[in-house]
């Protein structure tokens, strides 16, 4: 599903303006980059950028989320100052921050076994990287 292009900006710009005008100590702002259309990952193309919501939100915490890599994570968060979230890539990754940390390849899930009824397959089945049981794991 996704929201006509021509009432994005201004509604979201409302929508978070109020918040920081009604809800000063309002904790964080969470968002979901454009990379993210339903299931399937996308290019952002112009236009959809969320940089608008940076700004009206100001100094606080925002953490964004939405088809990040490892690098495009780093990079967004020492450039733009984000907290960044990754949502999918925790199932076929139990050790995602230990991936992350140590710039081990995340394994891809495979997203036709999302939400299946009473099954682990695709959602409890995946490993910990070969470098997380040898090492750090069995310290714990």
């Amino acid at each position: 599903m996704r929201m006509d292009d021509a009432n994005l900006k201004p509604t979201f710009s409302y929508l978070v303006s109020e918040i920081t005008k009604r809800f000063p100590n309002f904790a964080y702002l969470h968002v979901v980059e454009p990379r993210v259309e339903g299931n399937v990952d996308r290019a952002v193309q112009h236009g959809e950028e969320i940089d608008f919501l940076r700004e009206i939100w100001g100094s606080r915490p925002f953490i964004s989320a939405g088809g990040y890599t490892r690098d495009t994570a780093i990079s967004t968060a020492e450039e733009k100052g984000d907290l960044i979230a990754f949502g999918r890539a925790f199932i076929p990754n139990p050790d995602l921050p230990f991936r992350l940390e140590k710039d081990i390849p995340l394994t891809i899930s495979d997203r036709s076994s999302y939400y299946t009824w009473e099954s682990p397959v695709g959602y409890i089945d995946y490993p910990f990287s070969k470098e997380f049981e040898g090492g750090t794991r069995a310290s714990l």
